[in-house]
């Protein structure tokens, strides 16, 4: 019994030297977290069960033409974007703001939304919307991380513009091959056609030799032709095998 006596003052203090250097490297995670966030180039907020903000960073506070994250504190989106409520892009942000009530957690919602840069740019972000609970269940609001992509929705536009493009002139050179193929081949046949009539004539050696020459040539120009539609059936994979 003594001995407990004795060590008990020293296990006490031994739990307490635990408990400050446990909540010491808490406040070190916590100093850090909060450092990589308001360096972050990405939107970090979140808002409360009235779609309020709570705390945010100034990636937020630049997008949305803020000179200070205090500005924005106890704001809605409405108030921030100096919109009405049914207001796009600000009718928007709210509903998916909403959405994201209704989840459970872990769970998230990705949405692609617009934003009016304050320098009159029209950009787009990449938004993961999720609730934020307690250790005890209770809804407490929601979470919003935003990545700009405003660059690589243009690049995509501009890739989508010039497959367009692209098959665009496919297209205008298949009619055109189609189109000079049925221009070309139907009197093509019809020289070769009475050619082959001519050699069933009286005929001169010379005259024969003439007509058997353009017969020729004209057969040549007709393989050539096919074979240049040919070509462009596989091209366009319009090529049938019998």
């Amino acid at each position: 019994g003594a001995f407990f006596i004795t060590a008990l003052p020293l296990v006490i203090f031994a739990f307490r030297r635990l408990q400050e250097r446990q909540l010491q490297v808490a406040k070190r995670q916590q100093m850090a977290l909060a450092t990589v966030v308001a360096q972050s180039d990405d939107i970090i907020v979140t808002k409360d069960l009235n779609l309020r903000v709570v705390a945010a960073n100034m990636a937020f506070a630049r997008a949305a033409g803020y000179s200070s994250t205090l500005d924005l504190l106890g704001k809605t989106d409405a108030e921030i974007f100096r919109l009405s409520e049914d207001q796009e892009p600000v009718k928007g942000y709210m509903d998916n703001e909403r959405a994201a009530q209704r989840l459970s957690p872990g769970e998230h919602l990705i949405t692609e939304e617009p934003v009016n840069f304050p320098d009159g740019r029209v950009g787009f972000v990449l938004t993961r919307k999720f609730p934020i609970y307690s250790n005890t269940g209770e809804l407490l609001g929601t979470g919003n991380i935003s990545t700009d992509i405003t660059e690589r929705k243009k690049y995509q536009e501009t890739m989508e513009k010039a497959l367009q493009q692209a098959e665009a002139g496919r297209r205008a050179k298949e009619d055109f091959l189609s189109t000079m193929s049925h221009e070309i081949r139907t009197p093509l046949n019809a020289v070769i056609g009475f050619t082959e009539l001519l050699f069933n004539t009286d005929l001169s050696p010379k005259q024969l030799e003439y007509a058997k020459d353009a017969n020729t040539a004209g057969r040549t120009l007709l393989e050539l032709i096919n074979d240049i539609l040919q070509y462009t059936r596989i091209e366009t994979g319009k090529l049938q095998y019998s």
